[in-house]
């Protein structure tokens, strides 16, 4: 790939599409500095023709650093309906939240490394941030559809149209 793109790299996200099967999955992650996740991923028919899925999580957990939490809430709900033989139409939205502590990348203070005026040095656990200053709120919420449409004529055209936003 060529062009402009965050030092992280790209990301090419999937939405999981509704299913006409149905299906209930519910989860519960514990881990440990206090980290813990309940999710729920659910899918099915709602009438002949209309498709869901509904997709939430929620987790909490102590930073790697400090004991600043780092929680996170997800809600991504989508439809599909089946108007005709020719023609489909899919809506997803998607609402993420998150607030958590930025890991400080803040260089050892000069009494600790060059001057080593502490015997001691620095504790273990030594978090160099501030949890007034160095933290990450975000929130973020996008709708997107697709909508497909198969002609009947013998050529077998299709058009699809889609937007995420």
């Amino acid at each position: 790939m060529f062009g402009n793109a965050a030092p992280g790299g790209l990301i090419n996200a999937i939405s999981k599409r509704p299913q006409n099967s149905e299906s209930k999955e519910i989860g519960l992650e514990l881990g440990s500095r206090e980290y813990k996740s309940i999710y729920m991923d659910f899918t099915g028919p709602l009438t002949e023709q209309l498709n869901y899925r509904l997709i939430t999580k929620t987790k909490d957990g102590l930073m790697v650093a400090g004991s600043d939490h780092d929680p996170s809430l997800l809600f991504a709900p989508s439809v599909h309906w089946n108007a005709s033989e020719q023609t489909d139409l899919t809506i997803w939205a998607h609402y993420q939240q998150d607030k958590s502590g930025v890991v400080s990348s803040r260089k050892l203070p000069t009494s600790a490394s060059l001057q080593n005026q502490n015997p001691n040095g620095l504790a273990k656990p030594a978090y160099l941030g501030s949890s007034n200053f160095d933290d990450f709120h975000q929130r973020q919420f996008s709708l997107a559809y697709e909508w497909k449409h198969r002609s009947r004529s013998e050529e077998h055209t299709s058009e699809l149209q889609s937007l995420r936003e």
